[in-house]
This record gives C-alpha cells, sequence and structure tokens, in this order.
C-alpha cells in the first residue's frame, strides 16, 4: 500500500513538473521526466530553493569528481615519477592532515566574514595552485603545493558544514548529502582510469593544469548555491589588522 502511494505521487508530480515546463509547442525530454522521477523516489517533493541548491551543489560535486580523479589521485604518483623519496611521500599524506588540524582558525575568520565568501577564496586559492605543477619538476616543491593545497582545501571544513545546515532541512539533509556523496564517488570511480591513461600519455604537465580548470568550475557552480546568512551583526565587522592577528 505505501508503495502505491508512493507511485501516485510520483505520477502526481511528474504531471505537475510537466504542466509548469510545457510551452505551446514543446514537450519535455524523456531524461527530464526520468530524472524527476528518480529525484522523487530519491528526496521526494522539495521546496523550489532547496531543490535548486540541491541541483547545483549535485553539479559542483560531480565537477569535483572530475577534478578529484585528474589532479589529486595522482599526486603520489607524480611525487614518486619525479624521484621522491619514501620520506617525501610520508611528508605529503601528512600535509593531507594540515587544513584539519587548523579548521578550528577558520571558524574564528568566518566570524569577521561571511562564511560563503571565506569558503569560495579558500577553495579557489587551492584549486587553482594545480595550474603551477606545470612548471614544477622538483619533488620538493611539489611538497610545498601540495601542502599549500592540502591547507587550504579542507580549512573551511566548518563553513562548508554551516552552508549545508543554512540550505537543507534537516528532515532531507541526510538524503540529499548522501546522494551528492554517491555522485562523487561514481563520477570519480569512472574517471580515474581515463585520467591514468591521460597521465601516461600526456604527462601531469597537462593533466593538473586542466584538473585544475575542473576544481575553479566547481567552485563557481558551488557560489550559485542560495544560502541566507542574514545580516552581519557589528561583532563582527572587523578591520584588516584584527584579521591578520588571527
Amino acid at each position: 500500500i505505501c508503495l502505491k502511494c508512493r507511485m501516485e505521487k510520483i505520477n502526481t508530480y511528474a504531471l505537475r513538473t510537466t504542466h509548469h515546463t510545457l510551452m505551446p509547442s514543446t514537450s519535455p525530454s524523456r531524461l527530464k521526466i526520468w530524472t524527476d522521477h528518480l529525484e522523487m523516489l530519491l528526496v521526494g517533493i522539495l521546496p523550489s530553493t532547496v531543490q535548486h541548491n540541491m541541483r547545483i551543489e549535485l553539479g559542483a560535486t560531480l565537477v569535483y569528481g572530475m577534478f578529484y580523479a585528474a589532479g589529486i589521485s595522482f599526486i603520489p604518483v607524480v611525487l614518486r615519477r619525479m624521484g621522491a623519496t619514501e620520506n617525501m611521500l610520508a611528508i605529503y599524506v601528512a600535509s593531507q592532515f594540515l587544513g584539519s588540524v587548523l579548521a578550528s582558525l577558520s571558524v574564528m575568520l568566518m566570524r569577521r566574514r561571511r562564511t560563503m565568501n571565506v569558503i569560495l577564496t579558500s577553495w579557489y586559492l587551492a584549486r587553482a595552485s594545480f595550474l603551477l605543477w606545470a612548471l614544477i619538476v622538483n619533488p620538493i616543491w611539489m611538497l610545498v603545493l601540495g601542502a599549500f593545497f592540502w591547507t587550504l582545501e579542507p580549512f573551511t571544513g566548518p563553513g562548508y558544514t554551516r552552508i549545508l545546515q543554512l540550505i537543507y532541512p534537516t528532515q532531507v539533509r541526510g538524503k540529499v548529502m548522501s546522494i551528492v556523496r554517491m555522485g562523487r564517488g561514481l563520477i570519480t570511480l569512472l574517471l580515474v582510469p581515463l585520467a591514468g591513461w591521460a597521465l601516461d600519455h600526456w604527462g601531469y604537465r597537462i593533466l593538473f593544469p586542466l584538473a585544475a580548470s575542473m576544481g575553479v568550475f566547481s567552485t563557481w557552480i558551488f557560489s550559485h548555491i542560495k544560502a541566507d546568512e542574514g545580516p552581519l551583526s557589528p561583532r563582527q565587522t572587523k578591520a584588516i589588522p584584527e584579521l591578520i592577528e588571527i
């Protein structure tokens, strides 16, 4: 009975969506109908703003999966091929936790600036740094770039969590987050073999800048999320010298 009721809701939702999207001389594509059905099955009917944010985050995450597959996944491989020692590889692995260790400082920073702005700035800088890999042949400088990336990329983890709390209601937050993570995992799984082929045939000096473009693009997509953070209180508006003290 529950399944029958759910299918009736899906059909009603599809008809309603079709009614609003139909133009006098057009009809909805099969792909849109099936994606609407799938969305209804996975998360149910969502408010328009929540639906918009979910689709934006999913799109950003899919592109980020391309960035991860073509860039982050192969840093240890490139380091090894460039002559990095076992100790250097150990240093790189340890550097992946720099941003997590410093994440508490991002909370202090976000008290003084809008959370979304801090996240976007951090991600733009981190992901664009892969452009510089095309200029580097020394594994030591690769470690420096890796440390720079891993300091900024996870640095704003608390802010990202706050944004998710703002844009998704509690009752659907878990479902939406699982769908987004599943999308990133699938695109990464599919593209890693292709990226490995590109690394062997093109080299990291071409592959990593391409990955950087995907990383920057994913950040730009994420910037279109509608998150109402409210006005900054006078206590949160600080001068540049006070930010430097942090």
